[in-house]
C-alpha cells in the first residue's frame, strides 16, 4: 500500500491511502445472474441437446421452425 500525501489549500498536509492492487471485477459478473444451483428437467435438456445438434450440423433452428409452419 502507498501513501501519498496531499497538501491542501491552506497548505495543511492530508494523507491519502492508495491501493496498489485493486480486485479485478468482470462486467459480466454485475450484468449476468448467477448460474442456476439446480439441474433443468430433462425435457428442458433434450431440447437444447436437440438444438445444439442443429447448430452443430450447420441447421438453422429458426429455418426450420419456420418450414414447420410454412412462415
Amino acid at each position: 500500500m502507498q501513501v501519498d500525501t496531499v497538501v491542501g489549500s491552506d497548505g495543511s498536509e492530508h494523507g491519502e491511502t492508495v491501493q496498489e492492487e485493486q480486485k479485478f471485477v468482470d462486467p459480466l459478473d454485475i450484468f449476468l445472474p448467477p448460474p442456476p444451483k439446480v439441474k433443468c428437467s430433462e425435457d428442458i435438456q433434450r431440447k437444447i441437446n436437440k438444438f445444439l445438434e442443429y447448430k452443430k450440423a450447420g441447421k438453422s433452428f429458426n429455418a426450420e421452425v419456420c418450414n414447420m409452419m410454412d412462415c
